[in-house]
């Protein structure tokens, strides 16, 4: 089994996020209920109201979730940069340490 940290980018994007939508929809209507059953006065929220939100927030969900990929590659990019300038520096010094014959 690979570890997590061995995954891939491009992977990780082309796994379905579809338990995100689930989740924020699982707590739209556990919060619907709750405000129902919390008395004779309670506003009951439309069927309506609550898709629409449930969509706003499924929304700015993904749109953070893209942002928070985008800063991923940006970082991994980073990284590789760093880590060629290093074995470049290190090729560097090996040729200038090693005897010329």
């Amino acid at each position: 089994m690979p570890s997590p940290l061995a995954v891939s980018p491009a992977k990780v994007a082309a796994v379905p996020v579809w338990w995100v939508a689930d989740l924020l929809r699982w707590r739209r209507r556990t919060v619907a209920v709750a405000a129902s059953e919390s008395g004779p006065g309670a506003k009951e929220v439309p069927l309506e109201e609550c898709c629409s939100e449930e969509e706003e927030e499924r929304q700015a969900a993904m749109e953070r979730l893209r942002r928070l990929e985008e800063c991923v590659v940006a970082a991994e990019d980073g990284c590789e940069q760093v880590y060629r300038a290093l074995v470049n520096a290190r090729v560097s010094l090996l040729n200038v340490l090693t005897p010329c014959f």
